[in-house]
């Protein structure tokens, strides 16, 4: 019996451990893990869209509309005060059309999301399908304006102002549902870890149970069953 019980020391160091902060590590490495992942497979992406725009059936709108919205619109492109003529029109229409290219590899980068192992799988779905509406209602969003611009409803001033207000408020919106998600992952997190501790600190217990109740002479057992 004395053989049995030593063996079992290695295990209660191990379960030890094996609580609430195994738990809480485990899911820090699968989210740098999965981040790592994510902006891999996100590159191409990328770089397969930001070809589309420099096609030269956009160049005479180049200078007259951000093309793709990495951040403020320029004074420059608030400041012009005319209407697109025919060539630009065909421009707008090409552009549209690279957009629309765009958001259907968005749509199935997204799809596949590469997310962490032990995230919920209900909330994986949730922050798929998320990901992908506000893409379409970026796309929506995009030609309605564009469409106005097209039949002169709008200067090119008013359309770059409107585009880059509107995109402002998508993204706002976007922050505030992730971060809700992010809240609700972390509290599913905390469950998990809580639930770890308690098995382990069961296990730990009836181990030191039976060895003090064996009168182990262990000086490790002997601390544990005061």
């Amino acid at each position: 019996m004395r053989c049995s019980l030593y063996s079992m020391l290695p295990l209660v160091v191990v379960l030890a451990g094996c609580g609430a902060s195994a738990v809480i590590q485990e899911r820090a490495a699968e989210n740098a893990a999965a981040d790592a992942r994510i902006q891999a497979r996100g590159l191409p992406v990328l770089t397969e869209c930001q070809a589309m725009f420099k096609s030269p059936q956009l160049d005479p709108i180049r200078d007259k509309v951000a093309l793709a919205l990495t951040g403020p619109t320029p004074m420059a492109l608030l400041i012009i005060n005319s209407r697109p003529d025919e060539q630009e029109r065909t421009a707008l229409i090409a552009w549209a059309d690279a957009r629309q290219r765009c958001a259907v590899i968005a749509r199935r980068f997204f799809a596949a999301l590469p997310l962490p192992p032990s995230m919920d799988e209900g909330l994986k779905e949730r922050v798929r399908e998320g990901l992908a509406a506000f893409i379409n209602q970026g796309q929506r969003l995009s030609n309605s304006l564009t469409a106005a611009l097209y039949n002169g409803q709008l200067t090119f001033a008013e359309f770059n102002q409107k585009r880059e207000n509107t995109h402002e408020k998508l993204l706002a919106a976007l922050h505030s549902w992730l971060a809700v998600l992010d809240a609700e992952d972390q509290a599913e997190t905390l469950q998990r870890a809580e639930a770890a501790q308690q098995r382990a600190d069961a296990a730990v217990g009836l181990i030191t149970a039976v060895a003090c109740a064996a009168g182990s002479r262990s000086h490790f057992v002997q601390a544990m069953c005061h």
